[in-house]
């Protein structure tokens, strides 16, 4: 199925799949009526989906989530656009597409893009690869940023706690430590938790870590 909101661009598209017996284009649909587009993709259970780019398209990214929550794992999902839309392509590989081609590619690149799709084959040029690992840097900034502002916000007990979830304690253990109630321990462990944005005990710790929390070990353990 190709998605995309440039009638004759989604036409093309369609006329040099059609001429690969491998592949059987099924439909093409608007991209500005998501809504729609759900609705075909559940009826047809296309293999994979192409998106065509041409223009921005502030829907594009939350089309994507609804497509990978509506039939993943199984579809697979295609985005050939310009290069200057890369903050909506990117958008589109954070909710989970699997394959980039960029506008215009020759006929048998087409092909194997989507077949490559299909098979949940990785995909990209050069350039975007750069991208990719550009946002994966950012990201990774903006979460330590996170983390150490919820290190930060946490009291001294909540500090006390965490150096223990280091240590990979008990909650049991850490009531004793600290001769406080179980419960009390199980509060200040999912508020902290909820400061640092992560998960589970073991996430907590390793945020610990990565910013050189080491002095309340000391501290913790002599109390």
């Amino acid at each position: 199925m190709i998605v995309g909101n440039n009638r004759l661009g989604r036409e093309g598209l369609a006329s040099m799949l059609s001429r690969d017996p491998r592949l059987t284009v099924t439909e093409h649909c608007p991209l500005d009526a998501p809504e729609t587009v759900r609705a075909r993709v559940r009826a047809v259970a296309p293999d994979v989906v192409v998106l065509h780019l041409r223009e921005p398209c502030a829907a594009v990214g939350a089309l994507v989530r609804a497509l990978r929550t509506d039939a993943a794992p199984a579809l697979g999902l295609l985005v050939v656009g310009v290069d200057s839309l890369r903050h909506d392509v990117l958008s589109c590989i954070e909710q989970g597409i699997v394959a980039y081609l960029p506008e215009d590619p020759p006929p048998e690149a087409l092909a194997q893009g989507v077949l490559r799709a299909q098979r949940h084959q990785a995909l990209a040029p050069p350039l975007l690869v750069h991208a990719i690992f550009h946002r994966l840097h950012e990201l990774a900034e903006l979460e330590g940023r996170r983390a150490l502002i919820g290190l930060l916000q946490l009291s001294r007990r909540q500090r006390e706690v965490l150096a223990l979830l280091v240590r990979q304690l008990s909650n049991a253990r850490i009531a004793d430590i600290l001769s406080l109630s179980e419960n009390t321990i199980k509060s200040h462990v999912n508020a902290i938790l909820r400061a640092l944005g992560v998960r589970n005990r073991r996430e907590a710790a390793r945020v610990a870590l990565d910013h050189g929390w080491f002095a309340f070990f000391d501290e913790t353990s002599a109390a």
